[in-house]
């Protein structure tokens, strides 16, 4: 009786907390989900650019009138970069190419 009821309790408690784990992960295979992600990696890619452009015309200004300092400017693109790689899958457009496949040990490239 008493290994009945023990083993009652921790299936339940497993299975409550694998339920819990999974929650979160199933949202994402939702069309709308993955278009939206990726509606708002563009746009940050799109403000990087700007940025970029920006930057340019800066330093070009700078140029001008003799205080350029492309170092300073460089690393601020770089900043830039590093800030919108760590929000974005940098792998995503390889996941596109191939149709999305997951990764496994037969497709180790993706």
């Amino acid at each position: 009786m008493l290994q009945w009821f023990y083993t009652t309790i921790y299936d339940a408690v497993a299975q409550f907390f694998t339920m819990m784990g999974n929650m979160g992960a199933e949202i994402f295979d939702l069309d709308w989900v993955k278009a939206t992600v990726e509606l708002f990696t563009l746009f940050g890619w799109a403000l990087f650019v700007a940025g970029v452009v920006v930057a340019v015309f800066d330093v070009a200004i700078e140029y001008q009138h003799g205080r350029a300092d492309i170092k300073s400017a460089a690393i601020n693109v770089l900043k830039g970069f590093f800030g919108k790689a760590a929000f974005s899958d940098p792998l995503a457009g390889a996941k596109r190419r191939q149709g999305g496949k997951k990764c496994s040990n037969e497709n180790p490239r993706c």
